[in-house]
Formats: C-alpha cells, sequence, structure tokens
C-alpha cells in the first residue's frame, strides 16, 4: 500500500479550514485527501491542543509529561 504524507501547506490549509468549523469530510474534499486521513491527523493532536500545522510532532511522553524508558 502506498501513501503520503501531508506537505506543510496543506497541514496549513487544513488548519484554517478547521479552525473555520469545517467538517473533516469537507476538508478531505478542499484538499483532494481521503476524509479518514485527514480525521486521524486532527485526532492525533486533539486530546492535547488545537490542531495547528506547525508544532504537532511533539513526542507523546513530552505531550503527557513522561520519558519513555529505553
Amino acid at each position: 500500500m502506498s501513501y503520503t504524507h501531508l506537505s506543510i501547506i496543506e497541514r496549513s490549509k487544513l488548519e484554517i479550514l478547521h479552525s473555520q468549523g469545517k467538517s473533516s469530510r469537507a476538508i478531505a474534499q478542499e484538499l483532494g485527501r481521503h476524509p479518514s486521513m485527514i480525521y486521524r491527523e486532527l485526532d492525533r493532536v486533539a486530546a492535547s491542543h488545537p490542531y495547528q500545522a506547525t508544532g504537532n510532532c511533539i513526542p507523546s511522553y513530552q505531550v503527557v509529561g513522561k520519558v519513555k524508558a529505553a
């Protein structure tokens, strides 16, 4: 199975559209992506803070405040 990551431009558009209250399906249609990809991207950071195009690559142990044992 082949897939591509969201580009920084797509992430920026996603941030803007999401802040405007657009649904995951509407955002997916706008970006030409599958709705599940958009849903997963938004869900990935939803519990910790609002979606931002940059700065979402924080390791989960920093978000929770615990350091994982090596």
